[in-house]
């Protein structure tokens, strides 16, 4: 019988989140410091890379249409 695998964290900021009150005011300010820049540069990647539409498959029209609504709702 096979084990089945342990949940994977997909959220980490949240975990360190949830126990932040056992950390000191600077650490949490740097955390949520650190998680903005994070967040600030995964946003302005996603622009980048909207901006160049290379990404963007471009197979039909139908195609196209819906992957720019996915990426006009991410932003």
């Amino acid at each position: 019988m096979d084990i089945p695998d342990e949940p994977e964290w997909r959220k980490t900021f949240l975990i360190q989140l949830a126990w932040a009150d056992m950390i000191t005011d600077e650490e949490l300010v740097q955390l949520l410091v650190k998680y903005e820049e994070k967040i600030r540069n995964t946003l302005l990647m996603e622009k980048e890379k909207k901006r160049r539409e290379s990404y963007i498959p471009n197979r039909s029209s139908r195609e196209k249409f819906l992957w720019e609504k996915i990426y006009e709702n991410i932003f």
